[in-house]
């Protein structure tokens, strides 16, 4: 059902207002985007035609709005000069926010996996060097492979020597001369 009323308030620079019914009582909320004319802004002192309907908050609004009779007011430009700042109302939204949490969503997602290749596996990783001998005066290695790959996670040069010479995958030979972490632990 269409009814009529005035605009009674505006706020231009939030884009909404609202419509009083000719016969007087409440006032009904009417946003920017509910007016079918966009060809000039509206204006306090208009006079409107207007349908009733549900905001997604269960209040009432305004919608598919028309000028019965406008008051005097500029029309709008065509099309707004470029680098002019967009209506407050349509800053919230649009493809730009969209690509911008989905680049925040991938570098997140890119620094988890970082941060999982580079984590200390669950069970267990300090090499603890085995102090006893066999009995048979042979040495018993004093580490043994635990996934270990850079010289922040070895204790001694030894260590580091153990595990490029015994273990795959370790990053600590960036020269690729046999001497690991030259510049942590096995300076020359």
């Amino acid at each position: 059902m269409r009814y009529q009323g005035k605009i009674v308030e505006w706020n231009e620079e939030r884009g909404f207002g609202f419509i009083e019914w000719n016969g007087g009582g409440d006032r009904l909320f009417l946003h920017i985007s509910a007016i079918s004319d966009r060809g000039r802004r509206p204006v306090q002192g208009d006079i409107v035609s207007y349908e009733v309907a549900r905001a997604d908050d269960g209040r009432q609004q305004a919608a598919r709005v028309h000028y019965v009779r406008a008051q005097a007011a500029p029309p709008l430009p065509a099309a707004a000069p470029a680098g002019s700042p967009r209506p407050a109302a349509r800053r919230s939204g649009g493809p730009g926010r969209l690509v911008r949490n989905a680049a925040i969503l991938l570098l997140a997602a890119g620094g988890g996996l970082m941060a999982a290749r580079h984590q200390i596996p669950a069970g267990g990783v300090t090499a603890v060097p085995e102090q006893h001998r066999a009995a048979t005066g042979s040495a018993a290695p004093a580490w043994r492979c635990e996934g270990k790959t850079h010289c922040t996670q070895m204790s001694s040069c030894a260590e580091a020597t153990y595990y490029i010479n015994h273990c795959p995958g370790t990053q600590m030979d960036g020269d690729a001369d046999g001497i690991p972490c030259e510049d942590q632990l096995c300076r020359p």
